[in-house]
């Protein structure tokens, strides 16, 4: 992934058509408050769902250390972490990959999103995320509080001809 310094701006685009909306909407402006999705909650299921690098699975060395890391967090003994690493080596190329993935997939929907965009007069952002252009929109600082560890995500699976 490559790291972008994100613009002086950011926005987030709030529709407020459903009370729980509104709700997130003035928590944000009363207390400052910003509600982080959960994946699972997005109407796309491909969002966040990645497909990861199998290299990591494939190689020996590399389960052995993932194995090991992973155990360690758990508290399992060096043999536990030898002997999980080794059942894990033994599945065929497929099941490992399709482990990976699901293990993945799973850490995954267990953070909190919080999108935002660099353009506040996108009009397809504003048509999906701003309630057919009947929201609002909000700007925020892009050097105050969490905002400075925003990254750049590259969205694959919109496709569409902005004209920019």
């Amino acid at each position: 992934m490559e790291l972008v310094t994100p613009p002086a701006s950011l926005y987030k685009l709030y529709a407020l058509s459903a009370a729980v909306q509104w709700a997130r909407f003035e928590r944000l402006l009363s207390h400052g408050e910003i509600y982080l999705a959960k994946p699972s909650d997005f109407n796309d299921p491909f969002d966040c769902a990645p497909s990861f690098n199998p290299r990591a699975v494939l190689d020996r060395k590399s389960v052995l250390k993932l194995h090991n890391n992973a155990g360690r967090k758990q508290g399992h003994s060096r043999q536990e972490r030898r002997g999980r690493a080794f059942r894990f080596m033994a599945q065929s190329n497929t099941e490992k990959i399709e482990t990976y993935n699901t293990i993945g997939r799973r850490h995954v929907q267990n953070v909190g999103v919080f999108c935002m965009t660099d353009r506040r007069d996108h009009p397809l952002m504003w048509s999906h995320y701003g309630d057919k252009h009947t929201g609002v929109c909000v700007e925020f600082a892009s050097d105050v509080g969490p905002f400075q560890l925003a990254n750049k995500v590259a969205v694959s699976s919109l496709r569409c001809n902005t004209g920019s």
